[in-house]
């Protein structure tokens, strides 16, 4: 039997990748580690928080080729001057770095879920970027939530990295 520690599927010590309930998924195991389901707040010196600038530290995920990824964060954008979105850059082993896609924008004024899926077309590691807005700017992110996943969207959870040790 399997036990749902702070929202994290965990059986018999370890992490469930995945709940299914009557055919559709209802859970799935984050896979980034160090996320939090406060609000998190950040300033921010340019669009794309590159480097540095990366809200919680750059992850560089491997992933794997035919995978279809859901990545999400909650964003607070009430202060904002732009829409701001989840992003991620990919290198393929052996290739160069490009962008896989921004996320749903949320609008100046707004808060929401920004979502990118993607099925990637060959291994390599992934750049997440929690908080990118439209263009250069000093700007103070503010979100929560975080959340790499396989397949759909499920609601948030913690790495179970996170509750096991």
């Amino acid at each position: 039997m399997a036990d749902i520690t702070q929202g994290t599927w965990i059986k018999d010590g370890k992490a469930v990748d995945a709940v299914y309930q009557g055919g559709v998924k209802v859970y799935g195991r984050n896979l980034l580690t160090g996320t939090s389901g406060d609000l998190q707040t950040k300033q921010f010196t340019n669009s794309w928080n590159s480097g540095s600038q990366s809200t919680n530290g750059n992850y560089e995920i491997k992933l794997v080729k035919g995978q279809t990824y859901t990545y999400r964060a909650w964003l607070d954008n009430t202060n904002g001057l732009n829409s701001v979105f989840v992003a991620a850059r990919f290198t393929p082993i052996g290739g160069s770095n490009y962008n896989l896609g921004n996320g749903t924008h949320i609008s100046q004024g707004e808060t929401g879920y920004s979502t990118l899926s993607i099925t990637l077309s060959a291994d390599g590691y992934v750049l997440l970027i929690p908080f990118a807005y439209g263009s250069p700017q000093t700007y103070s992110a503010i979100w929560k939530e975080e959340k790499l996943e396989t397949g759909n969207p499920t609601p948030y959870s913690p790495a179970p990295e996170d509750i096991l040790n």
